[in-house]
């Protein structure tokens, strides 16, 4: 913990990530306006006392929005995360520790899904199933399993050979305790760097399919659709843009900022894993 709270990426990194989590889930507790309630006669004010924000093309008060399409983007984020993780991370142990025909298998799965572009091969899953959040972090999550299993696959193979795994498969331990009491602990750190890191990815993801309209679906907002509706008042209501940018480029800076310094502190070859 000293060490984390001495790098500066790590401090920054979880301030930001904080704040969007806490503005997230304190946002139906606070007393404010509801962010789906239109009020025409206050359409397109500036920021002000009464609406720090600004108010939409609507009326709807843009800090309470920004507010809830946080939830939804943080959610996708979140449950794309899990996902990826929990796909990537079998497979990437199945690969790594049975070898042979399993992992020439798998590997070239995981080869087939980074050789398609990411945001067309999303949009075309998601046209074709229709436009819905299950779908979205769903294909988000599918998409996202074979950078991890790569990864899980390379350190279970330095693993599977050291001294305690092979203890335990002396002592007649089967391959499943094996992986999950002995070989996942060991590379716990590196599934927290790539949930932080990929979270980032996630939420850029869910922005861009919800600013071409097949993300989250009006009334809902999420910081994708606040961004598309507020395009067409760039220049006379520039906030309507620039806010929810704003709040999705410091989050994606918050988890690639946490990501990295994770990185640095769990990596005992890093010269800044060691403590002063």
């Amino acid at each position: 913990m000293r060490r984390a709270l001495g790098h500066g990426g790590f401090v920054a990194g979880a301030v930001l990530v904080l704040a969007f989590l806490a503005a997230a889930l304190a946002g139906p507790l606070l007393p404010g306006p509801d962010p789906l309630a239109a009020a025409p006669e206050r359409a397109l004010l500036p920021p002000g006392p009464d609406h720090p924000l600004g108010t939409d093309a609507v009326g709807r008060d843009l800090a309470a929005r920004v507010m809830a399409g946080a939830r939804l983007s943080l959610l996708v984020g979140l449950l794309a995360r899990l996902v990826s993780l929990a796909v990537g991370t079998a497979a990437g142990l199945l690969a790594g520790y049975q070898g042979g025909r399993t992992d020439a298998v798998i590997m070239r799965l995981a080869d087939m899904t980074l050789a398609f572009p990411a945001l067309l091969l999303l949009i075309a899953i998601v046209a074709a199933f229709g436009p819905s959040l299950v779908t979205l972090f769903l294909a988000l999550g599918l998409l996202g399993w074979a950078p991890v299993a790569r990864v899980l696959r390379s350190q279970v193979l330095a693993l599977r050979h050291v001294e305690y795994v092979e203890a335990a498969r002396a002592l007649g331990a089967g391959r499943t305790r094996i992986l999950l009491r002995h070989v996942l602990p060991a590379c716990s750190s590196t599934l927290m760097v790539l949930f932080s890191m990929g979270m980032a990815t996630a939420i850029i993801a869910e922005g861009s399919l919800s600013f071409l309209g097949l993300g989250a679906q009006p009334p809902q907002p999420s910081w994708g659709t606040l961004i598309r509706d507020g395009f067409e008042y760039l220049r006379s209501a520039p906030w309507l843009t620039l806010v929810p940018g704003a709040c999705m480029a410091l989050a994606v800076l918050g988890f690639n900022l946490l990501g990295d310094a994770l990185r640095d502190l769990m990596d005992p070859r890093s010269t800044r894993a060691v403590a002063p």
